[in-house]
């Protein structure tokens, strides 16, 4: 016993302190502290693998900066054997590396009059990493990193979506998501039309007149009834129709991907 406590007596005191120096690519500095007396080498450990030599006699600097691979618990140490110390000596400390995840962020513009977006994502560091842009859990495309452009351009239609974007890293591999609930609005053509009278005849001419009419199909309608259909690239948005005596209501009516409700628009036409 004495000869073993003589041995541990003579064996070096070596610790080391420890910073988070980067913890975005989950970086570390360790700092070995001893006295004067050690004029010795050690080695530096990351779960009992070799790291790299240190102290006086190899020049080091006492300092180890090491970037984990991923988020977990580590054991570091540091090792030693000197003359005086020949069964080695060690100081170790676990070290609990957290994960780090990317603040995700995107914006969106609405183009005016349409059911068009355009996403364009923004956060630090976003040319590192690759993310996905996704529609109701739906994975739209793959984005991010030197040669993303960081835009998502989508037309929908009127309803409600979660939009988000979504990482997974080497540093934050549980994930992280940004997500919006994106509500799309209809967006109804704005039908009109003017009548005329031919003359004190029961007989009347309808024209359409609204923006994108020729982009469009539309149904006219006499009391309910369709009459004919309209608009489109071969339409000629008109109508003739020769009347009895009453009251009849005329309506333009359009169904439409962005107005799936519907709109219409109508006059009274009392012929008499």
């Amino acid at each position: 016993y004495r000869i073993f406590q003589e041995c541990q007596d003579s064996c070096p005191s070596l610790v080391f302190s420890f910073d988070n120096t980067n913890p975005a690519d989950l970086g570390y500095r360790f700092v070995t502290e001893y006295g004067v007396e050690f004029t010795g080498t050690y080695s530096w450990f990351v779960n009992d693998q070799f790291i790299e030599d240190d102290g006086p006699a190899v020049q080091g600097d006492d300092v180890l900066e090491y970037n984990f691979d991923t988020p977990g618990t580590y054991l570091v140490c540091i090792k030693t054997e000197t003359p005086d110390c020949p069964q080695g000596t060690s100081y170790c400390k676990e070290i609990v590396v957290e994960s780090f995840c990317p603040s995700l962020f995107y914006e969106f513009y609405l183009e005016p009059g349409t059911t068009n977006y355009t996403f364009t994502a923004a956060f630090d560091g976003i040319q590192e990493i690759t993310y996905d842009w996704t529609i109701d859990g739906e994975l739209i495309e793959t984005d991010g990193g030197m040669e993303g452009d960081n835009i998502l351009v989508q037309d929908f239609a009127p309803g409600s979506y979660a939009v988000c974007i979504k990482a997974i890293t080497r540093t934050c591999p549980e994930g992280v998501e940004f997500c919006r609930e994106i509500v799309v609005a209809s967006v109804c053509p704005d039908l009109f039309f003017v009548a005329e009278q031919q003359g004190d005849t029961p007989s009347y001419n309808f024209f359409a007149d609204f923006d994108g009419m020729n982009e469009i199909t539309y149904s006219w309608t006499i009391n309910g009834d369709v009459i004919e259909q309209d608009g489109g690239g071969n339409g000629d948005n008109t109508l003739f129709y020769q009347f009895s005596p009453g009251t009849y209501n005329v309506c333009i009516i359009a169904e439409t991907p962005d107005c799936p409700e519907g709109t219409d628009f109508c006059l009274e036409i009392v012929v008499n």
